[in-house]
This record gives structure tokens, sequence and C-alpha cells, in this order.
């Protein structure tokens, strides 16, 4: 029967796709690993320290290991109840045939969690709110956002009527393995659109002709798939390595479901703001708000190796330069014990990193992108208790080549002065720095306050950019 699953893909695509997964170097990476593994010899788990310089300091405040629970404590081991929505049946298996079914076995605790983000009574209200939503136009702000409905107040059956609109949307809703190597996920309308996704010029006639079709597929990126299924991946490195990766999938599938949901539900119109009071029209973005209060991602996220989960608010989100705050692994963890879901309030207490606390009262331990002029390069700093205590360096579109670290950079970035919130200390050093980059041969444009670019060409609250809905 698996077998006989027909692919997404048109068939005057296929040799197109199928060269995409064979030039991909995640994939390839997979396939040597899982050779020499086969021919019995040692791969070595890349440590934290050949990738991560400062480990030592996430490691001792508990962001990248703990002592974890017992197996048996975890979701996964005891719900076999997996919504349909997240079936190995729905992921196509054109070129990687032999990765499905043990992708999926790997990733069982990302969907066991997947699958209570989506059925948790606590959570349903963003759902229900697309299900039921009516497009409005905020009146003061000018926002174009979904209205309540009085429906929502009968949850019984609001509940059934979810359960029934994410069966029907199973009906026609497919899964694949993207070629990629970065930490990237997206939802289109259907193959076409997807193909359009991976090469805008060679598909761009054959996307407009099915633009009407609704067969929705999410992708998701091989790296996903190299550190579920290699010997070195995440998943073998510890059980907060795995957990790290688990949560990072988990989130992503909802994410992007949160879209194709959207788009089951209200075909051709845009996204609009879910909630009025969200940060961007859209939809993904939308539940993690509802959800988390923030943007919640593994940073770095590398084929290395997966670093600590980091929360920021939504405006630092695609912001560079930005700030963020790491999370600690019991966090993280949390969301994988059986007893955290038969509780709703340490469901509740799942949630503690709302906006107001993440930058401005937070004085412990933060991520922020500096520029370090003696090396002429720009960096993740980690800061603690004031002090920056370790660093990376960060590429972005059209700087400089690097000069090379300076031993004494880090001292010469300052402190943050005790008496003063992060948001007011970050709003200061990052013009600071934006000006000493620009002065350096940095282009001004590589740097974004609030919303990147694409997603001001998405926004309908009065920028005059975006489409109208």
């Amino acid at each position: 029967m698996v077998d006989s699953i027909p692919s997404i893909w048109p068939h005057s695509a296929l040799p197109f796709f199928i060269s995409l997964l064979a030039g991909n170097r995640s994939i390839a990476l997979l396939q040597q690993d899982l050779i020499a593994e086969a021919a019995g010899h040692r791969i070595p788990i890349p440590h934290y320290t050949n990738w991560l310089s400062e480990f030592p300091i996430l490691l001792k405040l508990h962001c990248i290991e703990v002592v974890p629970f017992l197996s048996s404590s975890y979701i996964s081991l005891h719900d076999t109840a997996i919504h349909p929505i997240f079936s190995s049946l729905l992921w196509d298996r054109t070129g990687v045939q032999e990765f499905i079914d043990p992708s999926h076995d790997a990733m069982r605790p990302a969907i066991a969690l997947a699958t209570k983000w989506i059925t948790s009574d606590l959570f349903l209200g963003w759902w229900i709110r697309v299900l039921y939503g009516t497009f409005e136009t905020d009146k003061e702000s000018g926002k174009l956002y979904l209205a309540a409905s009085p429906k929502e107040h009968d949850f019984p059956q609001a509940k059934a009527d979810l359960e029934k609109a994410f069966a029907q949307l199973a009906e026609n809703l497919r899964y694949y393995w993207k070629p990629e190597d970065e930490n990237t996920a997206a939802t289109s309308r259907n193959p076409w659109m997807a193909l359009w996704g991976l090469d805008n010029q060679r598909w761009d006639a054959e996307a407009d002709a099915h633009i009407n079709e609704f067969a929705p597929c999410i992708n998701l990126p091989t790296i996903f798939l190299y550190h579920l299924l290699s010997p070195r991946g995440a998943r073998q490195a510890s059980t907060c390595s795995n957990l790290r990766l688990q949560f990072h999938i988990a989130k992503t599938l909802v994410h992007e479901l949160a879209h194709a949901f959207h788009m089951f539900v209200h075909r051709d119109k845009c996204e609009p703001y879910i909630f009025l009071e969200d940060w961007i029209p859209e939809a993904g973005f939308s539940w993690e708000q509802f959800v988390f209060g923030c943007d919640v991602t593994a940073f770095p996220f590398k084929l290395e190796g997966i670093g600590a989960v980091c929360a920021m608010e939504f405006e630092h989100m695609h912001a560079f330069p930005g700030i963020c705050v790491p999370l600690a692994m019991r966090w993280v963890e949390k969301w994988f014990l059986n007893e955290t879901w038969n509780s709703a309030p340490d469901i509740e207490f799942c949630n503690p990193i709302t906006a107001e606390k993440l930058l401005k009262r937070y004085q412990g331990l933060i991520y922020a992108d500096r520029f370090l002029p003696s090396a002429n390069l720009w960096s993740r700093v980690l800061y603690q208790n004031q002090k920056p205590v370790g660093i990376q360096s960060l590429a972005i579109p059209g700087a400089p080549p690097p000069m090379g670290m300076r031993f004494n950079a880090m001292a010469n970035l300052g402190m943050i002065p005790h008496r003063w919130n992060i948001q007011e200390w970050f709003d200061q050093v990052r013009e600071k720095d934006i000006e000493a980059a620009v002065a350096s041969g940095f282009d001004r444009d590589s740097f974004v306050k609030g919303r990147s670019k694409v997603y001001q060409a998405q926004c309908y609250d009065n920028d005059g950019i975006g489409p109208k809905c």
C-alpha cells in the first residue's frame, strides 16, 4: 500500500526534484554516515565545544544539558493517539523512500507534542478563531483581522467542528522533505506553487496556470532529516539534544499547519491578523504568539548540532541586529512530560515568557547581535548578568569579508549598565553598532528594525505596501 502512494509532484517535475535531492548536502552526509555505520566504523558525534563557543556557560546555566527524567515520563511512549493529520501516509516519498518511515518513527516525540498542541482544550481557541472568525477591519488601527463569532461560545460544538475540519484538511494535505540545509520550512497552496518556491523562473508559468488548485503541501528541511537519522545527528547526541530537536520540529510542524488550516478555511483570502493584538498578519506566528507569547527557536541550528532554545519578542524576530533569551532545558522538557498534560496549571506554567518579561525585566542571560569594529564583523554575543561572556560570528548579506577575530573583542563591548533595562540598553547600542558597521563598509539595507521587508509586503495595517484582501 505504501509503495502505491502517488507522488505529489507532476510527472514533468520528478527529474527536477530528484536532482535537487541528489545535490543536497544534508542528504549526502546522511547517506555517508549511514554507510559508515553499517560498515562498523565509529561515527563520532561533534562535541558542543567544537561549534558552540559559549557551551560551558550555557551548560552551567542548564540551557543545554540537565539530568533528564526517565524516558517513561515522556508523552511519546504513552500517548499512541497521534493525530491523523500527522500520519506517515501523508508524506511524499519521492527520492527519499528509505527515509520516510524511519524518520516518522524518529520524530514521534515531536508528533506527539504537535498532537497535544492541536487537540488540548487550552490551545484550541486559536484554531476555533480561524474556523469561525470573520474578516473585519479595525476602525482605529486599520488592521484587517478575524473577528470573534458567537459560535465560539459553544465549545463542545466548536471542538466537533474543528475535528471535522482537520479531517477534511488531511484528505488534501501532504508533507515532503525539501532539499534545504537551513532551518526553514514553508506551506504551499499546491505542488506547482511549491515548485515555484524551489525555482520561480523555471516554474512560473505552470504555477500561475494552477494557482486556483487547492492541494496544500508542507515542507520540512532535510537538515531535520539528517538530525533525526544520522548517527552524528542531534537525536543521538544526548537526551536533551533530542528534546530540543523534537521541540523545534513540533513547533515548525504546527506553525506550518496553521498556514494550511487558514488556507483550507478561507481559501483565496490573504492571512489577516488572526487576533487584533498579533504582531504581524501571519498565521504561523500568530499561533506561536497564542501559545508561547513570543517566538521560540533553537539557535544555532546547524549540521554540527543544535544550540539552546531561545525566546524573542516578535519585534526582534526578523530584525538584525536583534536580541533573544536562551531558555532553560527544564522549560523545553516540561512540554514532553505526561504530568504536564495531566494538569492544566502545569500547561499554563509552560508559558512564562510573556513579551513584557522577555527583555524589559530579564537581566540574567541574553544573546545580542553586536558589531565588533576590531574584527570588522557582527557577532551574536552572550551576556550573563550584564557582562559579555561568549561570542559567535555571524554572516549577513553584503557584508565585507571578516578580518579575523581579535582576542580582546569581547572586552571592548563593555557591560550593560546595572540600572538600565535590556530594551533601553539595546536600543542605544543597536544604533551605535549599525552606524559603526556602515562606516566600515556594511550595506545599510542589510539592517532591519522590526518587520523585515518580506513581512512588510504581507502587512495590511495601513503600511500601504502589502496586497489587499
